[in-house]
């Protein structure tokens, strides 16, 4: 082999190292430069992946199931599942009321006992352990599972509790991709926590499945479901 060959051949060798441990270190440190948790004190900055399914004439009424895989946040990570009940009015209107929240991380249920003040969600507190309860992503799909039954106390018309058996849920991406942003102020109704939730979205819209054996659904279809592959949400207390 002639000198010039190998001087090519090793600065070739040398590049493809270079290029390799660039390369290596730009995946080390990605995660860790696409968070950033320099928040005032009392906010709650959370980075999330989940789904958010409607699950229609359930034997306790229309549902909203919001999965959540926390991947990290000023509270640590975990998983989460938040169980939205439609509340109707007399005219016919109505709002998805926060009834039951169950997760897997301490600190973050305790925060939602604070951030939930007034609706049912703030009793109906269930931590769990992750063998209990389980979402994941694969690919452009959010599976959960809760796999316990779960009893929620609910004070109006009367006071009764709703049941809502063990489930899983599995969300499949349609069509293309979104991003939007939304706000809300919790101050709307009696002994609200007066927090701001802001919410920054990027994901698909799905169509989902719910299976739960206590309410004889074997893949019962769910409307209005969406994907979040990545979002962050910031949740300020109110001012002094």
């Amino acid at each position: 082999m002639e000198e010039g060959e190998r001087k090519v051949k090793k600065k070739i060798s040398i590049s493809f190292i270079f290029i390799l441990i660039a390369v290596m270190t730009a995946t080390s440190v990605a995660p860790v430069l696409a968070k950033s948790f320099k928040v005032p004190d009392g906010v709650i900055l959370s980075y999330c992946i989940g789904g958010v399914p409607t699950i229609e004439d359930t034997p306790v009424g229309k549902l909203k199931i919001t999965a959540v895989d926390l991947v990290d946040s000023t509270a640590g990570s975990g998983d989460f599942i938040h169980i939205d009940l439609w509340w109707a009015f007399p005219d016919g209107s109505g709002i998805f009321m926060p009834l039951a929240v169950i997760g897997t991380n301490l600190d973050r249920m305790a925060f939602f006992e604070t951030l939930w003040t007034g609706v049912p969600a703030m009793v109906n507190n269930f931590v769990v352990s992750d063998g209990e309860l389980k979402v994941d992503r694969h690919g452009n799909r959010i599976t959960a599972s809760l796999n316990m039954d779960i009893s929620c106390f609910v004070l109006m018309p009367a006071p009764h509790y709703l049941d809502k058996p063990a489930f899983t849920m599995e969300l499949n991406k349609v069509g293309g991709s979104f991003h939007g942003v939304a706000s809300t102020t919790l101050d709307f109704y009696s002994y609200a926590s007066g927090y701001t939730i802001d919410w920054d979205i990027m994901g698909f819209n799905a169509n989902g499945g719910l299976t739960c054996p206590g309410w004889s659904y074997d893949v019962e279809p769910m409307s209005n479901c969406y994907i979040r592959m990545h979002y962050i949400t910031t949740c300020t207390p109110p001012a002094d």
